[in-house]
């Protein structure tokens, strides 16, 4: 067994912080293109006068790639315990649950602080973050072995 736990910090905190952000940011885009084709089909029909409700796309795009997630928050990001055993990995915290089988894996980012587990588009998680500074259960040796073929530095 190979287990991360503990409260995540620092370069690790970052990471994940920095790809929900880019999570947030293509989601906001798709909302905002949806709104302004409806604005512009608007201005069309009715009056050219609507085109100014484009502002509010564009200004909740930018709010996006400004915004940070508040500390509020982290209890739904952050995983408090991310641990492998026999066949599967499994990232949890009191909020959250997810599992996922090791040869659902597709590729793991070895970002410095920490690993990023990534899985197939069929499977895709973005929960499985790990602080190696957090591992209470075995080596980050065996961790590697585990993933040799997998690992990107």
């Amino acid at each position: 067994m190979i287990e991360f736990s503990g409260q995540i910090s620092g370069q690790t905190l970052n990471y994940i912080l920095n790809q929900e952000r880019k999570r947030g940011l293509i989601a906001a885009c798709i909302v905002s293109v949806l709104v302004a084709i409806a604005i512009v089909v608007v201005a069309v029909i009715y009056d050219t006068v609507y085109l100014i409700g484009l502002a509010f796309p564009v200004i909740f795009v930018v709010i996006s790639v400004i915004a940070k997630p508040g500390k509020s928050t982290y209890h739904l990001i952050l995983p408090q315990r991310v641990y492998i055993e026999g066949d599967m990995l499994v990232s949890e915290n009191a909020e959250f649950s997810f599992s996922r089988k090791l040869d659902q894996v597709e590729t793991v980012i070895d970002f410095g602080e920490g690993y990023h587990i990534k899985f197939y588009s069929a499977y895709r998680c973005p929960k499985f973050i790990c602080q190696k500074s957090l591992l209470t259960k075995g080596t980050i040796e065996e961790f590697e072995k585990l993933f040799s073929d997998k690992i990107i530095r």
